[in-house]
């Protein structure tokens, strides 16, 4: 049986309890380690991390050069001797709650240290079951791990695509058609420093929702000025934590001020998945089955929407969701009512990026009802992708649930509208609104209602509150007679 021995890190990084904090920050960015044991005067030992010194110094306004590691340091702190076994020691972890144990020698002196990601990594490497680890929570230590341990660097999309900002919006989108990638960076005008991104957002919410011609448009009438950018070594968490705060999507991974990658929800929502993270392994999602598209056709949620709509019950795991998800190759599913006749939820990547891995909290033990959002905001088969857009745009959500009478039929995403508008163009010609007024406004249209089915409802609503009043006004005339 494999010991605590075998897969320790060893010789063990220490720092000594009077140094000054802004040195062990420099030992260990030197080092590129996240933590430091730090060996007490009475015998015993503690450790001080990247999180002890955002938290305790940098967020509590102290000065790192008067503040010494014995200040923050956790002291004294559980060890492990090297003998134990895989199972003991992750137990351990898991009953103490803690990431990683100092391991002591025979004589009880500082032999290395051991980590949950190097219990995940063994497991990886040497495919150990059951039988051999014992009944330990390894699965929970490898999901955790697996998130904790890799880096933007390990995931961004690289190079950097970029368009210079007096481009068309048009060929801006035949670039990402061409390399599969939904956003560029926007190289700085003559003169100017500073980098933008336009997305495909921009071009769902400022040209397809506005129904603005791609061809006149400039990719700078459209792009974000500014970029919101983050170090290649941060972690997911911390990298998804920074999305939430600043309520984006993407980031732009810079080094020494300039832009060396891309890392989005997506690509974090793919490493807790469990699939690899390197570009080389991506795989390109399937773009949908277009029906009746048209370039000069203002096409509808039926023509674009993904028909996959798949229910899971409330009580199912994030887990299992993410198993699914993966295995039918989608970003959302739909759940089920926790009472009869109580609204329909659904949980997408974006809970999965913001509530599980921003938090760092175990996909194994939440459900998928903790986490999703309802009730669900659904449009028609027949609302056009200009609408979908939209609504996408003010309510600040990337995918709609496509009802169709009381049934969940589909689900439209603003990925599936710009592969759309990729796949065959987006034209917005000035005679383009009044050919579709027209129809709308003439009598012999059978297809106006069932366009809109929410301005129908409202008719009927107007058309029932008279209804009483009629009788009455006949009545009263009758009376007087």
């Amino acid at each position: 049986m494999y010991t605590v021995k075998n897969v320790m890190s060893s010789p063990v990084h220490t720092i000594a309890p009077e140094t000054p904090v802004s040195d062990a920050m420099h030992t260990m960015k030197q080092l590129d380690k996240s933590s430091l044991v730090v060996p007490m005067p009475d015998g015993s030992f503690g450790i001080v991390t990247q999180r002890d010194i955002v938290g305790k110094v940098i967020a509590g306004g102290r000065d790192p050069e008067q503040t010494r590691v014995a200040d923050i340091c956790t002291a004294p702190i559980a060890t492990i001797q090297q003998e134990a076994s895989l199972r003991e020691c992750s137990a351990r972890m898991m009953d103490l709650k803690v990431r990683r144990l100092p391991v002591l020698d025979d004589a009880r002196q500082l032999a290395g240290i051991i980590t949950e990601t190097d219990i995940f990594v063994a497991v990886e490497e040497r495919g150990w079951g059951p039988d051999q680890l014992g009944s330990s929570k390894l699965r929970l230590i490898g999901t955790l791990a697996r998130i904790r341990r890799t880096t933007v660097e390990d995931v961004m999309s690289k190079p950097v695509a970029q368009v210079a900002p007096d481009a068309t919006v048009a060929s801006a989108l035949a670039q990402m058609a061409a390399q599969g990638i939904s956003s560029l960076i926007v190289t700085p005008e003559a003169g100017a420093a500073r980098y933008g991104i336009v997305t495909k957002r921009d071009i769902i919410s400022k040209v397809v929702a506005a129904n603005r011609d791609p061809a006149a448009l400039h990719v700078a009438a459209i792009m974000s000025a500014g970029l919101y950018t983050i170090a290649p070594h941060v972690t997911l968490p911390q990298c998804a934590a920074r999305m939430v705060e600043l309520g984006v999507r993407r980031l732009t991974v810079t080094q020494d001020g300039h832009p060396v990658g891309i890392i989005s929800d997506t690509d974090i929502f793919r490493v807790v998945e469990g699939r690899r993270g390197g570009p080389l392994d991506r795989r390109p999602l399937p773009r949908p089955d277009f029906r009746h598209i048209t370039r000069s056709h203002v096409h509808t949620a039926a023509d674009v929407m993904e028909r996959q709509a798949l229910r899971v019950p409330p009580g199912t795991t994030v887990s299992t969701a993410l198993e699914l998800m993966e295995a039918h190759g989608i970003l959302s599913l739909l759940i089920e009512p926790r009472r009869v006749g109580g609204p329909l939820g659904i949980v997408t990547q974006r809970d999965i990026v913001s509530k599980i891995v921003a938090q760092e909290r175990d996909p194994d033990e939440l459900t998928v009802g903790e986490i999703c959002s309802s009730p669900l905001i659904t449009v028609t088969l027949h609302t056009s992708i200009g609408e979908c857009s939209d609504i996408m745009t003010r309510l600040n959500i990337r995918r709609l649930p496509v009802q169709d009478g009381d049934d969940i039929v589909g689900i439209v995403s603003d990925t599936d509208i710009f592969a759309a508008v990729e796949e065959r163009g987006w034209e917005a010609e000035p005679s383009a609104p009044d050919s579709t007024r027209a129809p709308q406004a003439a009598p012999a249209q059978p297809k106006v209602p069932a366009r809109r089915k929410t301005p129908v409802k409202r008719v009927a609503r107007s058309t029932r509150k008279p209804a009483p009043k009629k009788p009455t006004r006949r009545a009263k005339p009758k009376k007087r007679k």
